[in-house]
């Protein structure tokens, strides 16, 4: 090794260093802490890092460590991740992927970017930057959980199968829920996790979901605001975690609680009005007036990140008048209010 490459990496090794220290982070998997006995976990550079091979054993892959080369090489289900010291660039099964922060060594420990390391093994993760948290989901049975998973109540040509067990909340059911933490256009990113808590207004539980259980979704998209179009939050939701711990995942979509989109049933439970307008069951947040912005229906498939994005973002402009196209940024305070419409039943074992 050159002594200018030498000198690189102490520079790097001294600069990380400056970042490091109590930055009492946690990490949990399917909810369970990861614990860390030596090197923390460290965010450098608007990333998480975290010690390598203590990530990858809880994660369920092999990993292996080229001290020669600083390469660091992890294996699981059929997939081959590298990664090399101070490289902005890892490869998964051989396909390039260029990295914000590259894996690194910080006093002494090899450390790897979390959300990364993760995803290419098939999880989803997710910051709490309340709690400081990392959260990363791999699927129910410990099966990597695929994006797929999460939004496949938003495409009626995939079934999703119920389980024999008891009915919590039928489908089409909407459930109230109040968020625990802030969400924002400019401080969120795709794929941020969030909580909220399930709660309706002058009710101590609601329906057949007892008091205290939470809700744990992400962030499926944001669209930054430019010029003449407005920023968007999209919203989606994974699971109900109820107070004994009990872990459910549900298949829903973000909808407005106004009287317009949903109405109360004989049991007291909501619902939504028109079950056979598809327009009001998926909705985004708008950045249109003050605070939350608005609800605005979305065309059920619409991606707002794919190939389709300005026609996308035309037709949610349209579907707000003229006279209410003040632009501002949305922010969802803790305490929110917001309905999640289901899409599929609810079952415990």
């Amino acid at each position: 090794m050159t002594k200018l490459v030498k000198g690189f990496f102490l520079a790097l090794t001294l600069s990380i260093a400056s970042f490091a220290g109590a930055q009492d982070i946690k990490v949990q998997i399917d909810g369970n802490a990861v614990l860390f006995p030596n090197a923390q976990p460290q965010k450098i550079h608007g990333r998480v890092l975290v010690p390598m091979r203590r990530i990858f054993e809880q994660l369920g892959a092999t990993v292996s460590w080229d001290r020669a080369t600083q390469a660091v090489t992890a294996e699981k289900d059929g997939k081959t991740i590298d990664l090399t010291i101070g490289r902005h660039i890892a490869t998964v099964n051989g396909n390039e992927i260029r990295l914000d922060v590259p894996a690194m060594i910080v006093d002494g420990s090899t450390m790897v970017p979390i959300r990364f390391v993760s995803e290419a093994l098939g999880a989803q993760v997710g910051w709490l930057e309340a709690e400081r948290l990392v959260s990363i989901d791999m699927g129910p049975t410990g099966r990597p959980l695929k994006i797929s998973d999460v939004d496949v109540a938003r495409r009626r040509d995939v079934a999703v199968a119920e389980p024999a067990g008891t009915v919590v909340a039928r489908r089409d059911e909407v459930i109230p829920i109040v968020l625990d933490g802030e969400i924002s256009n400019f401080h969120s990113s795709k794929g941020d996790t969030f909580v909220g808590t399930v709660r309706m207004e002058g009710k101590d539980s609601y329906g057949r979901i007892p008091r205290g259980t939470q809700v744990f979704g992400h962030v499926a998209a944001v669209v930054a605001r430019r010029e003449a179009m407005p920023p968007v939050l999209d919203l989606a939701f994974d699971k109900l975690v109820f107070p004994d711990g009990q872990t459910i995942r549900i298949y829903g979509t973000l909808i407005s609680l106004d009287q317009q989109h949903v109405t109360t049933a004989e049991d007291g439970t909501l619902e939504i009005l028109n079950k056979n307008n598809h327009m009001a069951e998926r909705m985004v947040y708008v950045g249109y007036g003050d605070g939350a912005g608005r609800f605005v229906p979305i065309p059920e498939k619409a991606e707002l990140n794919g190939h389709d994005h300005m026609n996308v973002m035309t037709y949610l402009v349209e579907h707000v008048r003229a006279s209410e196209r003040t632009m501002s940024d949305i922010k969802l305070d803790k305490g929110t209010q917001m309905g999640i419409r289901l899409t599929s039943r609810v079952v415990a074992n």
